[in-house]
């Protein structure tokens, strides 16, 4: 069975408040342009389909479209779009009536039968002739449903993924593949993502134990690509494109060749983003040095700007103002900085200056000012036109 397995498109997201719609439609665009060529069985989207519950107009129309596109690229292939922590899980629950109408999969969230049972049927798809996929939304911790009201909270989750496992190996009477997706931190993978809500990595074997029938483990929720275990072979494809300056690592897809109990291929497609994310210069400078730099930025170079300084004291008052002439007439959208001590400079003292109340009586609003400057700026000193404002603005005596 052939898949591609995507997750964590965050249609919607923006970036220091620049809007990234163009981006998302590029990345659709190659989306559906590999489908075309690859021609898989099965388009798996595994959460986050937008980047907040209540995405904007034209996130959701482009999510509509993209499938429309997708289903008619490749008629055959089976697409399963399971919800994240980022998405609205009824709103697209609801929505994917319409969408199973269509032979499309959307899994927003467990449900209940009219008898009060779990629907564990919504959660099985059978691709005839090709192989199962377990489709798996994300579920908090203590959401995991169980027909057992005894069960302990506690093994829910084990559970629920082992009944699933379960009902898929029964039905496999020709040993076809079976791949599972879930949207969920799990243990040993590296990323910036923290685990959601503070919960704990959940472990691959209370998914899928390595004699439970899975092939393949398609995961969603952690940005950078990586695989994370042998037995079963379990990935996170990460986001098609990065969603921060310190999103590292490749950003794209996965196509998945998989063979039930036999070797499982795996290859990343790049996705191209026309909108890169730049940290300049390469390595920390002085802000003269790095508005230098700028200067030498081609002009048909686009990309999102973070300018990369020391912690030495060198940015003046009207920075931004400096930066945004430096990159006028450049497709540059400057959006933070990033600072870094310099190397000779100790690691500051981050406990609080403590003064008592008689000390403060002693001190100018001025003084006062510079004590925290110098704590939040590892001791560098308050640049005297700020110190001068303050003076004026309380109307304190020149020195």
């Amino acid at each position: 069975m052939k898949i591609l397995h995507t997750s964590d498109w965050h249609l919607g997201h923006t970036l220091y408040e620049h809007d990234r719609t163009e981006e998302m439609r590029a990345f659709a665009v190659q989306l559906c342009n590999i489908v075309r060529r690859e021609q898989p069985d099965a388009l798996l989207v595994c959460g986050d389909v937008y980047d907040r519950a209540a995405p904007p107009v034209a996130a959701h129309e482009l999510y509509v479209d993209t499938l429309l596109r997708l289903r008619s690229e490749c008629p055959s292939m089976q697409l399963v779009v399971t919800a994240g922590n980022h998405d609205s899980k009824a709103s697209l629950q609801v929505e994917g009536r319409i969408w199973n109408q269509l032979g499309m999969r959307i899994v927003g969230q467990p449900e209940r039968t009219a008898d009060g049972e779990v629907d564990w049927e919504r959660f099985i798809v059978a691709i005839e002739g090709k192989g199962y996929i377990i489709a798996v939304p994300h579920i908090y911790e203590q959401n995991y449903p169980s027909d057992n009201p005894e069960l302990p909270r506690e093994q829910r989750k084990q559970a629920f993924f082992k009944h699933l496992a379960d009902m898929v190996a029964e039905r496999n009477v020709d040993g076809l593949p079976v791949v599972m997706m879930a949207h969920l931190w799990a243990e040993g993978a590296q990323g910036s993502n923290n685990p959601v809500g503070g919960l704990e990595a959940t472990r691959i074997g209370d998914m899928a134990a390595a004699d439970s029938g899975v092939d393949y483990l398609a995961l969603g929720h952690i940005h950078q690509a990586q695989r994370v275990s042998d037995a079963p072979v379990a990935w996170y494809c990460g986001s098609p494109l990065p969603t921060s300056f310190d999103s590292g690592g490749q950003h794209g897809l996965l196509k998945v060749d998989v063979q039930h109990h036999g070797p499982v291929a795996v290859e990343h497609i790049d996705i191209a983003n026309p909108m890169p994310l730049l940290t300049l210069p390469a390595e920390p400078a002085t802000f003269d040095e790095a508005i230098n730099e700028l200067a030498l930025i081609d002009s048909d170079q686009a990309g999102y700007l973070r300018l990369n300084l020391l912690r030495d004291g060198s940015r003046p008052a009207d920075y931004v103002e400096r930066i945004m002439h430096a990159i006028e007439g450049k497709q540059l959208h400057y959006c933070t900085i990033a600072l870094t001590a310099p190397p000779e400079t100790p690691l500051p003292d981050t406990s609080p200056t403590l003064i008592t109340f008689s000390e403060m009586q002693t001190k100018s609003p001025a003084d006062i000012a510079a004590m925290h400057f110098a704590h939040v700026n590892t001791g560098s000193s308050l640049p005297d036109d700020w110190r001068q404002m303050i003076e004026e603005l309380t109307n304190e005596p020149e020195p």
